[in-house]
């Protein structure tokens, strides 16, 4: 909720909580949702670069457990992808999300 308010510091602690917990817990579906969240306050800083790396990150964890995304979830990660799509040229947007999707899970935090 705090992230559709725009309380991007809340929002950011939270998820940061949340990933830390996941992480612990080998959630790599919550994680991916996290990753999203995380993205999606990048976007808003103007950090369009990191938020394609974790968007990709976002991907490749899906991609590896085979999860879905709900339609609620993949409205706001197809948004994270059109706006990093929209302030990024094609071979920076590349670069980024191919750095994310092959990210150990151990340094997806840092991304």
């Amino acid at each position: 909720m705090a992230l559709r308010r725009g309380e991007f510091g809340q929002a950011g602690s939270l998820l940061t909580e949340s990933l830390t917990l996941f992480r612990a817990l080998d959630q790599k579906r919550n994680i991916a949702l996290c990753l999203t969240g995380v993205a999606e306050i990048a976007i808003a800083e103007g950090q369009p670069e990191r938020a394609a790396r974790l968007l990709g990150a976002a991907e490749g964890l899906r991609t590896d457990i085979g999860a879905i995304l709900a339609p609620d979830d993949r409205d706001r990660y197809e948004r994270g992808v059109a706006a990093v799509r929209a302030q990024l040229d094609p071979a920076a947007l590349a670069a980024a999300w191919a750095a994310g999707r092959s990210m150990p899970l151990d340094q997806i935090s840092a991304v």
